[in-house]
């Protein structure tokens, strides 16, 4: 990255997560299961993408088949920190310069990454600066500017 840090900054690697994930110890019979715990993990990816973060947290909470199926390993909790971040909330996008000085997007977005958004101080001031571009930008196309 030529010498510039990443955001959010941590000496500790992105790949560590130190966060304890069930394990359910006996498959279930698929009749026992609620309709919902029986989607498949792209479609549940999909639904939980648009909730907000605390309610998402919340529906994995529901059961430990749903915890487990959509954050019980961390290809499954990248993929779910990913697609959220994506639809709910992109001023958490990461972004790094190309060789030649212009901002480009990167794709390292995972669950380690989501936490640490959520809580640096600095993406509350760029979700909050994000929230009064998108109200100008409103603004601006009702008066047809």
């Amino acid at each position: 990255m030529d010498g510039m840090a990443s955001f959010p900054h941590s000496d500790e690697p992105l790949d560590h997560d130190r966060s304890f994930i069930p394990v359910i110890l006996h498959a279930p019979d698929s009749q026992s299961l609620s309709s919902i715990e029986q989607l498949p993990i792209e479609l549940l990816i999909q639904i939980t993408s648009y909730l907000p973060l605390t309610t998402l947290l919340y529906f994995t909470s529901t059961s430990y088949h749903l915890r487990f199926k959509l954050l019980g390993f961390s290809s499954d909790r990248d993929a779910v920190a990913h697609a959220w971040i994506h639809c709910s909330a992109p001023w958490y996008r990461p972004t790094s310069y190309n060789s030649l000085g212009t901002l480009k997007s990167t794709e390292v977005v995972g669950w380690v990454y989501l936490r640490r958004c959520v809580e640096s101080g600095s993406m509350r001031n760029r979700r909050r600066i994000w929230k009064i571009a998108e109200q100008l930008c409103k603004m601006a196309d009702e008066l047809a500017l």
